[in-house]
């Protein structure tokens, strides 16, 4: 059996690095070969991702590793979905070009839901599939059916237990049983991953951001946020780092870069006095959190602030997630459970500085935000989990109205659902004395005429 792995950057193959450690992928196949698909929009303009140091320090897991922008150039990976006639092949020249031959393949992807990975898994039509999550949308549905036969052969979904107590539904409506990657082998991979960053950066570490807060970037325009309510609640987290005593502040960009975000929070720390640090190099946010050890980071909630609680010791905290829930679309959108679990269990940071707790403790897992999500799961996807909807009506009669209810909710899908009430139609506005005078007025004028 040789195996297959597509990779989207030094993250996704140090969760692959701790599964083969670990041996939750079995013993040694036939061959090893990582699928390495740098998914940023201006990937040509960057360092190949196969030839950085901080990825290429797990390579020794594989015995080949391949650019996937190199392979499919002109076109970007996530633009690859050939036509189904086109398949078999496409297949037929990728085995001749891998020098796979007629054996026998596993297809191992971060995620099924986009391409390149979904369109390796349909192009080898017969090849068993593993997912290996270490985000969390390991907890809640797959956005959209997955195409025909890739959903059937989907054997285990490894991921990481980022909220323990918690369990994955991912796939769940496929038949697919969850297991753990264990959390120390993730830890001994992502230190090898900051050892090349080492290597990556020698020279160029940023002086005078040692212990500096963090604001680990994101792009939320895909999301429903205009660009407008993007910077504003970016500007809001170095206020609230200025304003509780931080002035060095880094900034770490979303993978597909914030030009003018950079500048906007720049113009924004000399306003306040502070020294703003922008890491823009291609390393991972939570490999810079390793870097620096800053004294704190704060984003909405991108993965890598999730990550960073489980592989060192930096406290994180939130700021934006429920703008970003009540701009949330469609309301299915797969983001909506990370950022969910975010709101529900992190700390917020406001713009004056106050941490406040979470709504939801950690002891509280299982007695609050498993029910809480369990519900948001069945208004997302009701068609696929109608076992859920009777919890789902007890959960939500049990919300009180007003902002905890539209929180995670949205009223008209849930009385689309059937699972509220119409508010009742307004009563018709009383007719004053001056309008029925000026009504007969008109009514006599037509007569007389």
């Amino acid at each position: 059996m040789n195996q297959l792995f597509v990779s989207s950057g030094p993250i996704a193959t140090a969760l692959f690095a701790a599964a083969i450690d670990t041996g939750r992928l079995g013993a040694r196949p036939g061959r090893r070969i990582l699928l390495v698909s740098d998914e940023t929009a201006g990937a040509e303009l960057a360092p190949p991702l196969p030839e950085r140091a901080d990825h290429a320090a797990l390579y020794d897991r594989f015995d080949e590793v391949v650019s996937l922008n190199e392979l499919l150039a002109p076109m970007h990976p996530q633009d690859w979905r050939p036509a189904l006639e086109e398949q078999p092949m496409l297949e037929r020249l990728l085995r001749r070009h891998w020098g796979l031959g007629d054996e026998p393949v596993e297809v191992i992807v971060e995620t099924l839901e986009t391409a390149p990975a979904q369109t390796l898994a349909e192009v080898f039509h017969d090849a068993p599939v593993t997912v290996c999550c270490g985000t969390l949308e390991v907890y809640g549905p797959v956005r959209a059916l997955l195409p025909r036969g890739v959903g059937s052969r989907v054997e285990r979904l490894l991921h990481l237990d980022l909220v323990p107590g918690l369990p994955p539904r991912l796939l769940s409506d496929y038949g697919v049983a969850p297991q753990i990657v264990a959390q120390d082998a993730f830890a001994k991979a992502f230190e090898e991953v900051k050892a090349g960053a080492e290597t990556l950066l020698a020279g160029r570490l940023p002086a005078g951001a040692d212990r500096a807060a963090l604001i680990v970037g994101q792009c939320l325009t895909d999301l429903g946020p205009t660009g407008e309510q993007e910077e504003r609640i970016h500007l809001e987290m170095l206020r609230g780092l200025v304003a509780r005593g931080n002035r060095t502040v880094a900034f770490v960009p979303a993978p597909d870069g914030q030009t003018a975000l950079a500048a906007a929070l720049a113009a924004e720390a000399g306003r306040l006095g502070a020294e703003l640090v922008i890491l823009d190099e291609p390393v991972p946010a939570e490999v810079w959190c390793a870097l620096l050890r800053p004294e704190v980071a704060v984003g909405v909630f991108p993965p890598a602030l999730v990550r960073v609680p489980h592989l060192l010791e930096v406290p994180v905290m939130t700021l934006g997630t429920v703008r970003v829930l009540e701009r949330l679309n469609p309301y299915d959108n797969a983001a909506r459970i990370p950022a969910t679990v975010v709101d529900a269990t992190f700390p917020r940071l406001t713009d004056e500085g106050d941490a406040i707790p979470p709504p939801i403790a950690r002891h509280e897992i299982k007695s609050r935000l498993v029910p809480l999500l369990a519900a948001v799961t069945y208004c997302m996807q009701p068609g696929r989990y109608p076992e859920m909807r009777a919890a789902t009506a007890e959960y939500v009669d049990a919300l009180p109205p007003g902002p905890a209810l539209r929180r995670y909710f949205r009223m008209q899908r849930l009385i689309t659902l059937g699972l509220a009430q119409p508010p009742p139609p307004a009563p018709a506005e009383p007719v004053g004395t001056l309008q029925r005078v000026a009504d007969v007025t008109r009514r006599l004028k037509g007569r007389l005429r």
